[in-house]
């Protein structure tokens, strides 16, 4: 009864922050930030407390992939809801919160793909760091799809209603970076505690996961590192954080077809 219920506020919610943001950009009209602010929250909250309903059973909990991607949705979409009381990036949830709404339907009404796990504390965190890495990662992903565009029109003198209600290429530069540092601090100790707590690490076929998940890591590392010390920008880092978005995709969502939908385990 109370997942139908927070299924429901999360739905009317998602809808009425996408309906608003879709309506101000055609008719070409500034985004109501507080509106954009309260149905994210609302809609994020609902939706992780929908999560924690279907994947938290007495039995143990369910990390199938489709709940898994469901949590770092909902998790992508409240940081996004949080970070624009500080700058205007409610452009960010015209992507996010379409996937969000789509993904809280589908792990209400699909059946778990996979047995429920018993988890230690250890694991537990290290899979909590590891859906909020992702979640900031996701969203770095959809600002430098939003700064690519910004630049694009600029360059072309071209301002939409897209451009006007995104923040200058500095302030959305400078964010982007920003989450890219602490999503990468939360990537490390994601990371780290993964080779600290998760037992039977090769016999439950997480090397593949590792690898990527590394990989990520330094491409990340590098970047920040470079950006920090010498103003790296531009097209050519946006590839590489695209590259290195992608190789965190298949460590943690292709991983998980792997050992779900081929492995069946």
């Amino acid at each position: 009864m109370l997942a139908n219920f927070l299924i429901i506020v999360s739905l009317i919610a998602y809808s009425a922050g996408l309906s608003r943001l879709v309506t101000a950009l055609r008719q070409d009209q500034a985004i109501g930030a507080p509106i954009q602010f309260i149905a994210g929250l609302v809609g994020s909250l609902a939706h992780i407390g929908l999560m924690g309903i279907l994947m938290i059973q007495p039995e143990g909990i369910d990390f199938s992939l489709l709940k898994s991607v469901s949590l770092m949705l909902a998790v992508a979409v409240l940081l996004v809801s949080l970070s624009s009381q500080r700058y205007a990036i409610q452009t960010a949830q015209l992507m996010l919160i379409p996937v969000a709404g789509a993904l809280a339907i589908l792990s209400l009404l699909a059946p778990s793909s996979r047995e429920l796990l018993q988890l230690s504390l250890g694991t537990f965190s290290h899979i909590i760091l590891s859906v909020l890495s992702y979640g900031g990662f996701t969203i770095a992903a959809v600002l430098a799809l939003l700064l690519n565009y910004l630049s694009a029109r600029l360059k072309e003198h071209q301002v939409t209603s897209l451009v006007k209600n995104i923040p200058p290429v500095e302030s959305l530069e400078s964010l982007l970076f920003e989450l890219l540092s602490l999503s990468n601090v939360l990537l490390a100790l994601a990371v780290l505690s993964g080779f600290i707590f998760v037992d039977d690490f090769l016999g439950q076929n997480l090397i593949h996961k590792a690898v990527l998940s590394i990989l990520a890591l330094v491409i990340y590392t590098t970047i920040c590192i470079r950006h920090w010390r010498s103003g790296w920008r531009g097209k050519q880092v946006m590839r590489w954080i695209f590259g290195a978005y992608i190789s965190l995709t298949l460590a943690y969502v292709g991983s998980k077809i792997v050992l779900e939908l081929i492995l069946h385990r």
